[in-house]
């Protein structure tokens, strides 16, 4: 997984775990309380100024930029949370299915099976070319 630039995943009250290959862009807050831990799964993209909190994002989900996912929200495989949605406690993004505006509404079968996992592929990838070939610059 990589963990961009000013990206804060605040654990102190709680437990985090992000998955494999899980690309958490900048400006990401991702925080947990002592009774709710986040989880974030495998193959995900989490844009950028995200908030997520006490929540569960299965595997293969994208989260777009600006969105929020506050307590209990489930985000279950192959979905997609759209950029500045905010998904109020409890939600269920089923499989497969789109949350979009605020509060988010349901799409079910919307989301493109192919929109995350080449998603993935370019943050891994620039994961990998970073690490490579990226100096410090004085």
């Amino acid at each position: 997984s990589t963990v961009w630039p000013c990206a804060v995943l605040r654990g102190d009250y709680g437990h985090i775990e992000v998955g494999a290959r899980t690309s958490i862009q900048d400006g990401t807050v991702i925080h947990a309380t002592a009774a709710k831990p986040t989880h974030v799964g495998s193959d995900c993209v989490i844009g950028h100024q995200v908030h997520l909190e006490g929540c569960t994002i299965m595997d293969r989900v994208l989260v777009g930029n600006g969105a929020s996912v506050m307590h209990d929200v489930i985000a279950r495989a192959g979905s997609v949370i759209g950029a500045g949605a905010v998904l109020k406690n409890g939600t269920v993004v089923p499989e497969r299915a789109m949350a979009l505006g605020v509060p988010a509404t349901i799409r079910e079968d919307a989301a493109q099976s192919d929109f995350v996992g080449d998603a993935v592929a370019l943050y891994v990838t620039n994961g990998q070319r970073y690490r490579a070939q990226l100096r410090r610059v004085d």
